[in-house]
C-alpha cells in the first residue's frame, strides 16, 4: 500500500479542547495538503453524525496546494470517551469532470485511499480546577511546615533563654 497522498495536520489526534465542552459547540480546524502533482478528491466521515459537523465534507485540492476542513463537536452532547470516535480522510486522483459529491458515488472513488484518525477530548476547567486543588493542597502543606519551623524555633530560643 502506497502512502496517503494528503498531508493532515494534526495528523495523529484530533483533541477538543474547551472550557464549556459538552455545553457549547467546539471546533478543530484541519489543514489538508495535496501533496502529489494531480488533483484529489477528499472526502471525510465520522462515526456520528449528530455528534460531528464536518464543514466542507467534500472537496477538492490542487495540486501542492493546502485546503481547511473545519469539524466541529455540537453542543448539548454527553463527552464521549477518548479513542471511541474518529473520523476517516477518504482521497482520490480526480480529474474534474465531476463535482466531488458525485465523483464519490462512481466507481473510480472506490479505489480512494484512507486514513483514519481518532478523538480525543478535554475539558479544559478540569485541569485547571484540579491544579488549583493541587496548588491550594500545596500552599497548605507549605505553610503549615513553615509554621512548624517557626514554633520549634521559637522552642528553642525560649529554651536557650531560660
Amino acid at each position: 500500500m502506497t502512502d496517503f497522498p494528503l498531508i493532515i495536520e494534526p495528523g495523529d489526534k484530533i483533541l477538543f479542547f474547551s472550557k464549556f465542552l459538552g455545553d457549547q459547540a467546539c471546533s478543530v480546524t484541519i489543514n489538508v495538503k495535496n501533496s502529489t502533482k494531480e488533483h484529489q478528491a477528499c472526502k471525510v466521515k465520522c462515526t456520528n453524525n449528530e455528534m460531528f459537523k464536518i464543514r466542507p465534507p467534500v472537496s477538492t485540492i490542487k495540486p501542492e496546494s493546502s485546503g481547511k476542513i473545519v469539524i466541529t463537536f455540537n453542543p448539548k452532547k454527553q463527552i464521549p470517551e477518548c479513542g471511541k470516535h474518529f473520523f476517516n480522510f477518504y482521497s482520490c486522483p480526480f480529474d474534474g469532470e465531476l463535482n466531488p459529491r458525485k465523483f464519490f458515488a462512481t466507481e473510480k472513488a472506490k479505489d480512494s485511499m484512507s486514513k483514519k484518525i481518532f478523538v480525543d477530548f478535554k475539558k479544559e476547567e478540569e485541569v485547571k480546577e484540579n491544579d488549583k486543588e493541587n496548588k491550594d493542597v500545596e500552599k497548605k502543606d507549605v505553610e503549615k511546615k513553615d509554621n512548624e519551623k517557626k514554633e520549634n524555633n521559637e522552642k528553642i530560643d525560649n529554651e536557650k533563654k531560660e
